[in-house]
């Protein structure tokens, strides 16, 4: 962990922030409240705070939405200096001969008044950092609040922050900041988007004329490039959070299988049918290991509407794997279900692939678009046959089908006794194209084991799926906190595996699938990584304590994991969804 933590540290000093940080929630101690009048106390810093080739101990703030350093005395800074003439504001913020430094979050008239909870506060409490909030100030003669805030660092980063309700309604605004004593002018700087990188005097100015005030509910930073100038970004303010994106691979879909295939039913290569043969661990599907039984005169016909189904009773609890079922609901396009099936989605009177995978409970089908109501067609009948509970469709037609052409006739078999399973073939229309579903399902959702050859792939076990590798991490990334990775389905066979946090998430990644790897992405940069080992199969964890640290607001990490396991893929190697982290004070 303490490698984490100091690879953490030097990813950050390191590199750009690369997303907002937030408003910080104490706001200090009140300095003053009003509109202009004298600049508001000279306050103590608690550091040296480099700026303009120089240190700074002390500051003097200003009703105005602008701050001036000095060393302990007052600070020599102007009172007002606001204008509604950009120019203006230019020339007071390059300041005169022996005028001090000033960084002007919201160069304006304001007015921090009482009435409407607003004041100037000053909060040094964290060692390092200096935070003065201008809070619910308003423009001279408006009402609406705005709050604007700024943060000095000791390493000389300036930090900004706007709320979502900071606009300008009248004249002119500048937001910079320069070391005074008539520094040269620049020129403007555009401060969204960015980053950039500029001198020791940066501003932008704005008028409510051209409504270009852009950086409400932003955070625009100023911090030292080493060169005696700045690099600036600005961006939106972001929680902590935690953010899952690309996907795990690796999985293995066992649970479940289906062939849609033309024209496999009009062949008989496979038997004319299907049998589940029940074992301790589920099913296993083999060749019809039975006779298709005409129905008989004891037949009843079961009163199936068209995209009908009905809940049927059972003479006999039927045993299945997770335990005995004392009815089977059977639907008319084809399927003789554990659990209720008629919102089988997306359209339950068309086989596909996606809404059998995310069936909602079990079942053995047939699935085609059948219609047991038309005239002159067959019915679906049930009956009881020694230990059997037997299901057919005698004869029923395809939908909007006509004539012995559109009929199909085959059956469910329920041995009540062993509880095996098998579906029987007389006959298949042929109007129906390719437009039939063979398959089992334990319900979903469950992964596509990709279609079922039938002349090729019998016998199959039927087992629970191998998951795909995971990361999930909670609680959310809060400054002092800690929080925990969970790795989850690591392979019991992986020669290794890894957990991997990097300063750079990839969206959308490395496809490793040209690799030998399909459906796995490489999405983290490996560039100055941790590594840290997996010891455990099945899942693992990792504890990482957030250090209180204000440079780590906003931070953004990136982590993967990623498992060595032999055969379950060419390249022999699975990687879990990736998670992007931000860091932050809430």
């Amino acid at each position: 962990m303490k490698e984490l933590l100091a690879t953490l540290g030097a990813m950050v000093l390191g590199s750009a922030l690369a997303t907002g940080q937030c408003f910080v929630p104490n706001g200090g101690t009140l300095q003053g409240q009003g509109d202009d009048g004298p600049l508001l106390p000279v306050t103590a810093l608690g550091f040296a705070f480099p700026f303009a080739g120089s240190t700074w101990t002390h500051l003097q703030v200003s009703h105005n939405g602008v701050l001036f350093l000095s060393r302990g005395g007052a600070s020599g800074g102007t009172t007002t200096g606001y204008s509604d003439q950009p120019s203006s504001l230019v020339a007071t913020l390059r300041g005169g001969p022996g005028q001090p430094p000033r960084i002007a979050p919201f160069w304006k008239d304001l007015q921090n008044l009482a009435a409407n909870g607003g004041g100037v506060f000053v909060d040094t409490a964290v060692a390092g950092r200096c935070t003065v909030t201008w809070r619910n100030t308003v423009e001279w003669g408006t009402q609406e609040r705005k709050t604007v805030q700024c943060l000095l660092f000791a390493d000389g980063t300036v930090r900004c922050h706007y709320d979502a309700n900071c606009r300008l309604l009248g004249g002119a605004l500048l937001v910079g900041l320069a070391p005074g004593h008539g520094a040269a002018d620049p020129g403007p700087a555009e401060l969204s988007p960015l980053p950039a990188t500029t001198g020791d005097t940066s501003y932008q100015t704005f008028t409510a004329a051209a409504r270009d005030f852009d950086l409400a509910g932003r955070t625009v930073e100023w911090r030292p490039d080493g060169q005696g100038g700045y690099r600036v970004t600005s961006t939106v303010c972001s929680p902590a959070s935690h953010t899952e994106f690309s996907s795990g691979c690796g999985g293995l879909g066992r649970a479940a299988f289906y062939s849609t295939a033309a024209p496999w039913f009009a062949q008989a290569s496979f038997g004319a049918g299907l049998s589940l043969r029940l074992a301790s661990g589920g099913y296993t599907a083999v060749a019809l290991a039975t006779a298709f039984l005409p129905p008989s005169a004891h037949a009843v016909v079961l009163p199936l509407g068209d995209e009908g189904e009905l809940a049927v009773p059972l003479p006999v609890p039927l045993p299945r794997p997770g335990g005995a079922v004392t009815q089977v609901f059977v639907g008319s396009n084809g399927w003789l279900g554990f659990g209720p099936l008629a919102g089988l989605q997306p359209g339950a009177f068309l086989p596909n692939v996606s809404g059998w995978l995310a069936a909602p409970a079990g079942a053995f089908a047939l699935w085609h678009d059948f219609d047991p109501t038309a005239m002159g067609g067959g019915r679906v009948l049930a009956e009881t046959r020694g230990n059997r509970f037997v299901v057919t469709w005698d004869g029923v037609w395809d939908y909007a089908g006509a004539g012995p052409a559109a009929a199909s006739t085959f059956q469910f078999q329920c041995d009540l006794g062993t509880g095996d399973l098998h579906l029987a073939i007389a006959g298949l229309s042929l109007q129906g194209g390719s437009q039939y579903l063979l398959g089992y399902t334990p319900g979903g959702p469950v992964l596509d084991p990709g279609p079922l050859d039938l002349a090729l792939d019998l016998p199959r076990s039927l087992l629970p799926d191998l998951p795909p590798l995971t990361l999930t991490v909670a609680p959310n990334p809060v400054l002092g906190r800690t929080i925990v990775y969970t790795t989850a389905h690591i392979p019991a066979g992986a020669a290794l595996a890894l957990q991997i946090v990097s300063c750079v998430p990839l969206q959308p990644g490395i496809d490793l699938g040209p690799f030998g790897a399909p459906g796995c992405w490489q999405a983290v940069d490996l560039t100055g990584a941790t590594l840290i080992p997996l010891l455990r199969a099945g899942s693992d964890q990792y504890a990482i304590a957030v250090p209180n640290a204000p440079h780590l607001c906003g931070f953004v990490v990136g982590s993967q994991s990623v498992a060595f396991a032999p055969g379950r893929n060419a390249l022999g190697v699975v990687t879990s969804n990736a998670v992007r982290s931000v860091f932050n004070l809430f």
